[in-house]
């Protein structure tokens, strides 16, 4: 059975990201920095232009937001214009564009309204024209491809009522006596386009032989059985349509059964490749959509507002947040341009171990710079976009976004806990036996980055990165050592949080700087500064996660479970941990709180 590391890793293709588990930056990958080619840049500006004039002409943001409803019609004018098919071919009624353009358009389309780029990310990335290009010719493909052609909504049912961290999925599919069939049943919970779904993909457990094993099943929506039971509506993404289905007996044609290799994680191995990739467009494009409108409207407050005659943006703190705001913004983009204009995982240059990074280092960074946005703003920030237009204000919405994008750090995977399972990753190269750098106590060697092109501050800032890969290789050395099994190293999960942290904050080091040579090379000398302050800030953070790492190793810190056991003890005063009274939530019902003692009734 192949596990997540064999699922990513490719022999034949390097991977920066795998290079730098073992401690060993690998800088020639990534100088030069890949760059799109003019023609499918002019490709992607003309489908950005008529993207953005129909989005102008379909959506009020506002009014999506205030109703939780998208403007009537406007999902037949989705299937009309083909945009649930950017990247299918135009034979097949599609757009035809490269994945890096399907991103940029799903970046504008986030910078309007989250709830419709969210629609357009599932049907592009994980939908069933993403599945498409991997069907082998049979009458799956054949399915698929009529549905594709005939403009269908998709969704991915695969998250349950338990939890979706859960390997086991209890959605299960029963053969029918003949064997050309399954029945399936079970439920799902949290599935994006379920409510307005013509297709849904739905995961279920499959025993064979004694055996369980996950499979994907690709089903109409009108299949008798199948049902939307309740459509969810969360803090933010207003408008976004999401629910949860009851699968009751689900009929399936055998044929409609994606037959492929078992694999040790919870989802397929098709479902997880094409996730991969997904999460850019699901994701990051949202988050590189955000961090620019923030950091657009922090220049802006700051440039118009003045405090005593002087202008916001003269004060120092103040032009501190705002190239912070600016490299964040730098770090997205050349990251998302890295993993997404590259991503054959099979190519020259494997970057299948970025693209599951790139969700949390995107959506961090984005949630960083809104966090700043509001600071700045001040009551511009924190008032509702109508609120601020009533009172004449420049009316930026600035506080629907921050709800969004604290969406961004949950979906597919709330930021901590995707931090362990990636972290998960890195253990390999130290169990059973170390597979590591062989030059951990070397100088640093930057023969293969064009320092030429780098200032003197990023040069080191390139040196300081390749020290900290061979301090990580160490590092985790030290803690093979500690725990001689790897499951004793995960069972700290602190350890392995912060360590894929630091992989993270060095991963996009590396490229914001390679980036910045290569820039630099072609006569643009500004993203030198912007990736002084990006590099200057994840040093900072990457020291505060060595501390907590360290802090975790040693025992050297508080006893956070006997502070959580204690939360469960009765006698604690009132008023201090516990509420006055119950809270609403849990309080029962009138009809059903327990009589009174000493009533007969």
């Amino acid at each position: 059975m192949a596990s997540a590391r064999d699922l990513l890793s490719r022999p034949g293709s390097p991977s920066f990201l795998e290079g730098l588990y073992g401690g060993r930056l690998d800088w020639g990958l990534i100088d030069a920095f890949p760059c799109q080619d003019a023609a499918d840049r002019e490709a992607g500006d003309r489908a950005l232009a008529e993207i953005a004039r129909f989005m102008a002409e379909w959506i009020d943001p506002e009014t999506v937001d205030a109703t939780g409803a998208l403007t009537a019609g406007f999902l037949d004018e989705l299937r009309k214009r083909g945009l649930l098919k950017l990247a299918t071919g135009v034979e097949s009624g599609g757009w035809g564009l490269s994945q890096y353009n399907v991103f940029r358009v799903i970046a504008e389309v986030a910078s309007r309204s989250l709830a419709v780029a969210l629609i357009l990310a599932i049907d592009n990335a994980i939908g069933i024209s993403a599945y498409l290009p991997q069907l082998a010719p049979g009458p799956l493909r054949d399915f698929v491809r009529s549905r594709v052609e005939r403009g269908a909504v998709s969704c991915t049912a695969d998250t349950e009522p338990q939890g979706a961290a859960n390997t086991v999925r209890r959605t299960v599919a029963v053969a029918t006596e003949d064997g050309a069939a399954y029945l399936i049943t079970g439920d799902k919970v949290f599935v994006g386009n379920a409510p307005i779904a013509d297709v849904v993909i739905i995961s279920a457990t499959v025993t064979e032989d004694g055996t369980d094993h996950r499979r994907l099943f690709f089903v109409d929506a009108d299949t008798p059985g199948l049902r939307v039971h309740a459509r969810h509506e969360f803090m933010g993404i207003k408008g976004f349509p999401n629910g949860a289905f009851t699968f009751d007996r689900v009929r399936v044609p055998r044929e409609q059964m994606l037959l492929e290799e078992t694999w040790s994680g919870r989802m397929t191995r098709t479902a997880n490749l094409a996730t991969l990739l997904g999460r850019n467009h699901l994701i990051a494009a949202p988050s590189l959509a955000f961090s620019r409108l923030g950091t657009e409207w922090s220049r802006d407050f700051a440039a118009r507002r003045s405090i005593d005659g002087r202008t916001v943006d003269e004060y120092d703190e103040i032009q501190r947040m705002l190239a912070s705001s600016a490299a964040d913004t730098f770090a997205i983009d050349t990251l998302t341009r890295w993993t997404v204009l590259q991503p054959d995982i099979d190519g020259p240059v494997n970057t299948a171990f970025e693209q599951l990074a790139v969700k949390n280092i995107a959506s961090l960074a984005a949630w960083r710079v809104l966090d700043r946005s509001m600071s700045v703003l001040g009551a511009e920030g924190y008032e509702t976009g109508p609120s601020k237009a009533r009172r004449g204000a420049v009316a930026v919405p600035l506080e629907r976004l921050v709800r969004d994008a604290r969406n961004l750090r949950i979906s597919g995977g709330v930021d901590f806990a995707l931090d362990y399972w990636a972290g998960r990753l890195i253990l390999p190269r130290y169990y059973p036996e170390p597979q590591v750098a062989d030059d951990l106590y070397d100088d640093e060697d930057l023969a293969e980055l064009s320092t030429d092109d780098l200032t003197e501050r990023n040069v080191e800032h390139a040196r300081h990165t390749t020290r900290q890969a061979k301090d990580l290789a160490r590092f985790l050395l030290r803690m093979r050592a500690k725990y001689p099994a790897a499951e004793e190293l995960l069972a700290e999960e602190r350890i392995v949080i912060c360590v894929n942290g630091v992989v993270n904050e060095l991963l996009t080091m590396a490229v914001v700087l390679a980036r910045a040579a290569t820039l630099a090379r072609a006569g643009h000398t500004w993203p030198q500064d912007v990736a002084d302050v990006f590099c200057t800030d994840a040093r900072r953070r990457i020291a505060d996660l060595w501390a907590a790492a360290e802090a975790a190793a040693s025992g050297q810190q508080p006893d956070h479970t006997a502070v959580c056991a204690g939360l469960a003890e009765n006698g604690r005063p009132t008023g201090v941990l516990q509420c006055l009274r119950t809270p609403a939530h849990l309080a029962a019902p009138a009809h059903l709180a327990a009589p009174a003692e000493g009533n007969d009734q």
